[in-house]
């Protein structure tokens, strides 16, 4: 049985001396919770609820006005419908409408739905505090006004532009029509070719004046990516009884990926590669953060294990917000040819079995670095027996996840194809032409992301 009645829902408008409240829809199948959070928010807001994400989308339906609806505030695990496809479900019906999830600790997988399918702004962990929330709820909302008052903006600009054009037509036809003023236009014109005249010299100043802005910039970039390079490896350890490649192609003049292999004693080698959300400056920025925080958490032993813990726990809270990075760090062991490798987040590793023409995925469960403190995050640690012949890929999602003009991806099945398809190459020749490839998908429209590449060749 649905909630609200059609009936009632005039009496949910807000009256004339709420009329300046924000409207926000409470979505909570539990009780308590849905009252605890009427009676934080009903002092500043108007607050309608519901029990579940069917109701509350018939209330949305129903609604006399469901564009004043500036906030839904859902829960994540609801019967029928979770937080997640509720909000889905609204977004054709109120797309300017800002969604927050409320989510527990067991409803962490579900935060990558929420940003994707929901349009999701925020979520909120359960319990919460309530100077949090209603802090959360008053940035929101001021988030909503400013998108509010730019489409305003946008409009009155295009009614100006309207305006103006009708100005110019009648000042056009009013020229046509008038040869005794001629001599007032005359001095008009010679007015505003002065006037242009100080303008064109205005603007050669400022043209000056961003051309040396540029310089500057492209000096900093030089020296960012200087600094970035001085991340990744300069020369690549020789590891017994293996052979190594790599490749390595940011999308702009620094990238927000980096990787390193490194040797920890005569017979144990450690891979690092990292994925930094975004591109450019502001994910170069966090490489840094990251590498640095990653290394110095390699002095408390070589355990992948404790290394991704470590580095998760020292950034968890220091990375900005909507900033996090995906991770995968293994070691090789040269003596027993084994891996023992730990992810976080990151596509799994792709191990090429020439003999039997097997691929191994190897991943362990963990969600991205940065979001959970350790006490929330779950990381686990696996082996894996390599044999003579083996192939080892270390990559980033900037290959798997390349378009074709049709907005088909490449994906890990088509780059587990390609190893298939190209398995007699050397390996250095083997991620060429797989960049190569790449370029061939998107019809050399350029990367669109950074992308990280290292091979590893197990020997006979």
């Amino acid at each position: 049985m649905g909630f609200f009645k059609k009936s009632k829902l005039k009496s949910l408008v807000p009256s004339s001396s709420s009329e300046k409240k924000k409207t926000i829809l409470i979505v909570d199948d539990e009780a308590l919770n849905l009252q605890a959070l009427s009676r934080l928010l009903a002092a500043h807001y108007h607050v309608l609820t519901a029990t579940n994400g069917r109701d509350a989308l018939e209330l949305v339906k129903d609604y006399p006005s469901p564009e004043h609806i500036e906030l839904i505030i859902s829960d994540q695990r609801m019967p029928e419908l979770t937080g997640v496809e509720f909000l889905e479900k609204t977004l054709p019906l109120i797309p300017n409408t800002i969604r927050m999830i409320l989510t527990g600790f067991t409803d962490v997988d579900s935060i990558i739905d929420a940003i994707n399918k929901g349009q999701v702004y925020k979520f909120i962990l359960k319990p919460f505090e309530p100077n949090d929330l209603l802090l959360s709820v008053q940035r929101a909302l001021e988030t909503y006004d400013l998108e509010k008052q730019n489409k305003k903006l946008v409009q009155d600009l295009k009614t100006l532009n309207a305006d103006l054009e009708k100005k110019i037509e009648q000042r056009t036809e009013q020229l046509a029509s008038s040869n005794k003023q001629l001599s007032a236009i005359n001095q008009e014109l010679t007015n505003e070719i002065e006037m242009r005249k100080i303008a064109e010299e205005a603007l050669q100043a400022s043209y000056q004046t961003i051309k040396r802005q540029q310089s500057q910039i492209h000096e900093q970039l030089s020296q960012a990516r200087e600094t970035q390079e001085s991340l990744l490896p300069k020369t690549l350890p020789k590891i017994p009884g293996a052979y190594m490649a790599n490749r390595y192609i940011p999308v702009e003049q620094i990238g927000g990926d980096f990787f390193n292999v490194f040797s920890i004693d005569d017979h144990q080698f450690g891979f690092i590669v990292a994925d930094v959300t975004g591109h450019g400056v502001p994910a170069a920025l966090v490489a840094f953060l990251v590498s640095g925080m990653f290394f110095n958490s390699l002095k408390k032993g070589p355990s992948p294990l404790e290394a991704i813990r470590s580095t998760n726990g020292a950034l968890k809270g220091r990375l900005p917000e909507g900033k996090f990075a995906s991770m995968f760090y293994a070691v090789y062991d040269s003596n027993l040819k084994t891996l023992t490798y730990t992810s976080a987040g990151h596509p799994p590793l792709l191990v090429f079995r020439k003999k039997t023409a097997e691929i191994f995925r190897l991943k362990t469960p963990g969600l991205v670095i940065g979001i959970l403190p350790n006490g929330m995050a779950h990381f686990e640690e696996a082996s894996f027996q390599c044999q003579p012949g083996d192939t080892i890929l270390f990559y980033t999602d900037g290959i798997t996840e390349l378009q074709n003009p049709q907005g088909q991806i490449l994906s890990q099945e088509g780059l587990c194809q390609y190893l298939r398809d190209h398995q007699a190459l050397p390996l250095r020749e083997l991620l060429e032409s797989l960049c190569e490839f790449g370029n061939q998908h998107t019809n050399y429209v350029g990367f669109e992301d950074d992308i990280t590449l290292i091979g590893l060749e197990i020997l006979p």
